[in-house]
């Protein structure tokens, strides 16, 4: 029957209720355990591992002379209480004299500083006449505009632009195009970088319908298409409180199209048919899977296109790459894991 070893001895010992009070002597060999055990009045079971009591009823513990229980703490007299508590309050009382010292050094000094800083230069009469130059000089330099001649008239301030619903504006006037043939700038005469205000487009829209009104002998297809540029223009420039469109620079709008374009090509299935060893294979999945997962954050990333829906990366796809792209793109990632196993699979052929 095999027996407990020291070690194990030790850690009975310790997670029993009554024989942790024991303190267990440095270098206690596995009999001595055993003697300690016993003479507390309890036995090793060592196929269960146990240990269990031998002797019923409450009994005295024999311990050793060999083995120093800790002694009990002394209660403190009424005496010693006193004294300490006599030492806790001057300890408190010379702290506070010390925080008050510090706050009224620090009241002192903020007063001397007030006293510097309301105590103004006193300048003599050459500092004074150094002065009066320098600002004279400083009038002299400045560039005055030439007069006006008669019949000349002030240069106007260059007009701001008016914010618009870029998006929409986009969207109604390819709308407006495949039906009346022509953007809806061309129909109100107007130049693509002039902008002018609601109040301005009006105008211009009342001239041109009473120019082409069809009782006037104009034609009735221009001045439905006058009246629908006016609608299109006026019901896509931004309202009070509405926020500007987020505009997508151009260089990331290259970037993303580079990137979307190499995705493509490389991990393609003719692509993939070309790599030889299993380690290159598994290389391109792992590539492939951070190139996905990059492209896809700049779709959405605040410093990047920022966008929320799937509508808008279709729409993008559509008008930057083509129509076929999107699909293409998607089938890619959906297909990587695929083409990769297929793959392994003939490498490993291959090589056998």
């Amino acid at each position: 029957m095999k027996t407990l070893s020291a070690p194990e001895l030790r850690r009975l010992i310790k997670a029993h209720n009554v024989l942790t009070k024991i303190t267990i002597p440095k270098g206690a060999k596995k009999e001595d355990l055993l003697k300690l055990i016993d003479d507390a009045g309890y036995k090793v079971n060592h196929e269960a591992k146990k240990i269990t009591k031998t002797r019923k009823g409450k009994q005295d513990l024999e311990i050793d002379s060999s083995i120093n229980l800790p002694d009990a703490p002394a209660k403190a007299t009424k005496e010693e209480k006193l004294a300490k508590k006599k030492v806790t309050a001057e300890k408190k009382a010379q702290a506070r004299i010390k925080a008050a010292k510090e706050l009224s050094d620090k009241a002192e000094a903020l007063k001397k500083l007030k006293k510097v800083k309301s105590k103004k230069p006193q300048l003599t009469e050459e500092d004074k006449k150094m002065i009066s130059e320098a600002k004279k000089n400083k009038n002299k330099n400045k560039k005055k505009s030439p007069p006006l001649l008669l019949g000349d008239k002030p240069t106007p301030p260059p007009a701001s632009k008016v914010p618009f619903k870029k998006a929409q504006r986009k969207q109604m006037n390819k709308a407006f195009n495949e039906k009346y043939g022509m953007n809806i700038w061309d129909a109100l005469k107007i130049g693509k970088d002039a902008s002018p205000s609601p109040v301005e487009v009006k105008k211009i829209c009342r001239k041109l319908k009473l120019q082409n009104h069809p009782d006037k002998g104009g034609d009735e297809e221009t001045f439905k298409a006058i009246q629908e540029a006016c609608e299109i223009y006026v019901d896509t420039i931004l309202g009070d409180g509405e926020e500007p469109e987020y505009e997508i620079s151009p260089a990331i709008n290259q970037k993303q199209k580079e990137e979307i374009g190499n995705y493509i090509r490389l991990y393609s299935a003719k692509a993939i048919k070309k790599l030889d060893t299993r380690a290159k294979v598994e290389d391109a999945y792992d590539k492939g899977q951070d190139a996905y997962n990059f492209i896809q954050q700049r779709f959405t990333k605040q410093d990047g296109m920022r966008f929320v829906k799937q509508r808008e990366m279709i729409d993008w796809f559509n008008d930057n790459m083509g129509a076929g792209k999107y699909k293409e793109y998607i089938d890619t990632e959906k297909l990587l894991r695929r083409r990769i196993n297929a793959r392994l699979k003939q490498v490993d052929k291959a090589n056998k």
